[in-house]
Formats: C-alpha cells, structure tokens, sequence
C-alpha cells in the first residue's frame, strides 16, 4: 500500500495556462492603459489621426492583447 501526503499547490506552482492567461490579462491592462493615453494625446490634439493609428497598430505588436478585436 502506497501513502501520498496531499499538499496544497503553491503560488510558484501554477500551471502553464493559469501562466498564459495572467499574461494575456496583463497585455490586456497595459494595452488597455497605451489606448487611454493615445487618445487623450488625439483629443488634446497633440497628435493626429494618422500618428493615432500608427501609434495604436504599434500598441497592438507590443501588447498583443488578447482581447482587442473585442474591444
């Protein structure tokens, strides 16, 4: 007969999609945060519709939200 000792996982234990997802949420935040801030730039208008969009589709390769078709 075989005893186990059952131990509660710890926070280093996670696993690997619990991983992707907590960066895929992150990516979300910060990209989240890089749109408010561009488009508080257009609307002051310290920049213009084009460097709006060049700056989004460069927020878009950085964060690479997860969720920004949705948003």
């Amino acid at each position: 007969m075989q005893v186990m000792k059952v131990t509660s996982p710890t926070d280093d234990s996670k696993t690997p999609a619990v991983k992707y997802m907590e960066e895929n949420l992150i990516g979300d935040l910060n990209y989240y945060r890089a749109e408010k801030l561009t488009k508080k730039l257009l609307e002051k208008g310290l920049i213009t519709e084009r460097q709006y969009g060049l700056l989004m589709d460069e927020n878009k390769r950085t964060f690479r939200p997860f969720l920004a078709e949705i948003m």
